[in-house]
């Protein structure tokens, strides 16, 4: 089995995709491989991207023009310092698509090898009633997909005095 060519990290800003990016970032230096941080939004049918509101400007722009502007802008802070502390390039993508097919789609139109993608650790019925992205990734992804937990703290629970 090869090592792979291009990672693909899906993100939700949450710290277990942080944890994920760490992992994917860290496995593409030691691997050479490339680096793809993807952000899908989700929007309900009746707030289309397509739907115009108004700036802050006072001009009429799309929503989704909106929207992409404030992900991108998070993105480019969270992957400048990466790729400072790690000296290689990560490539960002933000679009608008049901998440799992979203993923998927992107990892088969740009060739990627390997999901990494961070894992809330739901069980039971938060489970069933939220459902979960990674486990619908790990399912229906035809590649590889590496699973990465948010790390345990190691200092103990702090609790409240009585």
């Amino acid at each position: 089995m090869a090592f792979p060519q291009r990672i693909l990290c899906p993100t939700d800003f949450s710290p277990h995709s942080t944890a994920a990016l760490g992992m994917a970032a860290t496995l593409a230096a030691r691997v050479g491989a490339t680096t793809d941080l993807l952000h899908v939004i989700e929007l309900p049918v009746f707030l289309r991207p397509e739907v115009v509101v108004r700036g802050e400007d006072d001009r009429d722009q799309p929503l989704g023009t909106l929207v992409e502007q404030q992900v991108r802008e998070e993105l480019r802070a969270a992957v400048d310092a990466l790729e400072e502390s790690l000296k290689r390039r990560v490539t960002c993508y933000v679009f608008f698509a049901d998440l799992v097919g979203g993923i998927l789609a992107h990892a088969a139109e740009h060739g990627c090898d390997l999901i990494v993608i961070g894992s809330h650790g739901r069980s039971g019925v938060s489970r069933a009633i939220l459902g979960s992205v990674t486990q619908r990734v790990l399912r229906r992804a035809p590649l590889a997909v590496l699973v990465v937990p948010l790390p345990r703290s190691k200092t103990p629970h702090a609790t409240a005095a009585g």
